[in-house]
């Protein structure tokens, strides 16, 4: 596992990989790895964010792999308050489905470390055959 960070101001960028390894009868999966990147930029009327990433199960009878992708966007309308917004896709091979979300929502900051939010999110999933 690794993961290597940057902040410079109003920009914040990351990537993350992990690995993990498994020899076990019982787990049907015999590795997976994982690879995420994201970044986020500050422009004061909102911040902009996107990641995007992999997911990858080597199993004794083939091999899964998820890519997804995330958009979003927090607009402060206050002080102590923000309106969210985002859109995340996942697809997933050989199983040919998908997942779509579209998430609205708002943060409300009380302190330093203390918030409140709440979301309301569409949802659709998309399986082999389904028209």
């Amino acid at each position: 596992m690794g993961a290597v960070r940057l902040d410079a101001d109003e920009l914040q960028a990351g990537f993350a990989y992990q690995s993990v390894k498994a020899d076990l009868p019982a787990v049907s999966a015999t590795s997976n790895n994982r690879w995420v990147a994201g970044i986020s930029y500050d422009f004061s009327v909102l911040t902009a964010y996107a990641q995007v990433g992999q997911d990858k199960f080597e199993l004794y009878n083939g091999s899964i792999r998820s890519n997804f992708l995330q958009f979003g966007a927090k607009v402060p309308v206050s002080a102590k308050g923000a309106v969210l917004a985002s859109f995340g896709r996942i697809k997933n091979k050989p199983l040919a489905s998908t997942a779509t979300a579209l998430t609205v929502g708002y943060d409300h900051s009380f302190s330093l470390r203390t918030d409140a939010y709440a979301t309301v999110s569409l949802e659709k999933f998309e399986f082999v055959g389904d028209e």
